[in-house]
């Protein structure tokens, strides 16, 4: 097998069950307080006598996911700069403060669409943050067509998902100290899903949370 193609990372290398996520995904639905769907089979937007599907569940690492929206708060189409009001040392602020394109949100940025959710406790959890870059790369799928805009994650389970550039926490030590990396979700047609950008440059979030 030629290096570096796709059946040589992530998970679908390993296994491929398709019962509760495609390749070697594992997931579970949950409801907005966090709990279990009873109906796993259930299409968002189609819950019929259930709470709403608000988060899933890596069953693999037990991290819990916020689930995207086509309004409001969590709408998929947001996109936020990336902030830290104490650099995470205490120090001198990072990035760029409100400086995306978002709605239902206190202000565009990273760092205040974390406390919007947490205030709104979703899924029953208020410890809600952005990734790391290890953990969002977890949930990309590298068995999608190589191909533009090709959404790379099961929308099975993370439905409403953009082909877009996804913020994580980790900062950029290397290319400059207002970068921050982000994971490549299908926008680019490249076998490198992640690089640093420049915190001022809006791009979308995906919480999460670790697991009880």
């Amino acid at each position: 097998m030629p290096a570096g193609q796709d059946a040589l990372y992530g998970r679908d290398a390993y296994a491929n069950d398709d019962s509760d996520g495609v390749a070697g995904f594992s997931f579970t639905k949950l409801d907005d307080n966090g709990d279990p769907l009873a109906d796993q089979t259930v299409a968002y937007g189609t819950e019929p006598g259930q709470a709403v599907w608000a988060c899933v569940r890596d069953n693999v690492t037990g991290l819990i996911w916020e689930v995207k929206t086509n309004s409001g708060l969590q709408d998929t189409d947001s996109r936020y700069t990336w902030y830290d009001s104490d650099g995470g040392q205490g120090g001198d602020p990072v990035g760029v403060s409100d400086g995306g394109t978002c709605s239902g949100a206190s202000g565009c940025d990273t760092e205040r669409f974390v406390a919007d959710v947490n205030g709104n406790a979703l899924c029953g959890a208020t410890d809600w943050r952005l990734p790391t870059l290890d953990e969002l790369i977890g949930i990309v799928h590298f068995g999608t067509p190589d191909t533009f805009f090709t959404v790379d994650i099961d929308t099975g389970y993370f439905p409403n998902a953009s082909a877009a550039e996804y913020w994580s926490s980790s900062r950029s030590a290397v290319s400059g100290p207002s970068d921050a990396w982000l994971v490549d979700f299908g926008i680019e047609n490249e076998p490198f899903k992640t690089y640093p950008v420049d915190s001022s440059k809006p791009r979308a979030v995906r919480l999460v949370r670790d697991g009880p």
